[in-house]
C-alpha cells in the first residue's frame, strides 16, 4: 500500500507541475532514481548495517524514513499551488 500511495502521489504530482511535452522524461528519472539507484543504495546499506546491528537495524530503517517525512514536509511549501501550463 505505502509503494502504490507514493507512486500515485509522484505521479499525480507530475502531472501538475510537469509539461505534458516533459511528462514522458520526469517518469523515465523518477523511475531511475526511485526503482533502480534509491533502492540499490538502500538495499547495500541495509545489508552492512545488519551485518554489524542486527536486528536493530530496524532503527536505522525508522531514521530514513524520518528524513524522507522531513523531506516530504519541506518540500509540501515549496510546492506550486497551480498546475503546469500544458503545451498545445
Amino acid at each position: 500500500l505505502s509503494f502504490a500511495t507514493l507512486h500515485l502521489g509522484i505521479i499525480h504530482s507530475l502531472v501538475q507541475s510537469v509539461p505534458r511535452s516533459s511528462r514522458n522524461l520526469a517518469q523515465g528519472i523518477y523511475a531511475a532514481a526511485s526503482s533502480g539507484l534509491a533502492m540499490t543504495v538502500m538495499t547495500w546499506v541495509a545489508g552492512a548495517a545488519y551485518a554489524r546491528l542486527g536486528s536493530e537495524t530496524y532503527l536505522l530503517m525508522v531514521a530514513v524514513s524520518l528524513v524522507a517525512l522531513a523531506c516530504v514536509l519541506a518540500l509540501r511549501r515549496i510546492s506550486p499551488t497551480t498546475p503546469a501550463q500544458v503545451a498545445a
